[in-house]
């Protein structure tokens, strides 16, 4: 059973989170156009890559951020970005507050690279 609690806050009420069980979380053609359309912009963090989908209209930022926690969290195709020295990048967020940043994983069947 796929666990779906990542895609409602904990603060969110129980139709949400019930809403949020019904969602399917397979890989879909729309994660492979998301996973090349922010391949562009990485490093990011959610949020970064969040407002680059909504601004090429790929909805509104949050779920827009629901879809990045799911290729992260889900699917294992975003893993974390290091400097040279192996350290996780972090970016200072338009919020004021640092956040991790994270790449696509490199399958080259999903036509992340060019």
């Amino acid at each position: 059973m796929t666990d779906h609690r990542h895609l409602a806050r904990n603060a969110d009420g129980e139709t949400s989170h019930l809403a949020a069980a019904t969602i399917d979380t397979d890989l879909t053609e729309r994660h492979r156009q998301t996973l090349d359309a922010i391949a562009s912009i990485c490093p990011a963090t959610d949020l970064e890559m969040a407002e680059h989908l909504a601004r090429l209209g790929f909805g509104k930022e949050e779920s827009c951020r629901r879809v990045v926690r799911t290729l992260r969290e889900e699917h294992g195709l975003l893993v974390a970005a290091v400097d040279a020295d192996g350290i996780q990048i972090r970016h200072l967020n338009s919020t004021g507050r640092w956040a991790e940043c994270w790449t696509p994983r490199p399958f080259p069947q999903l036509r992340l690279f060019r």
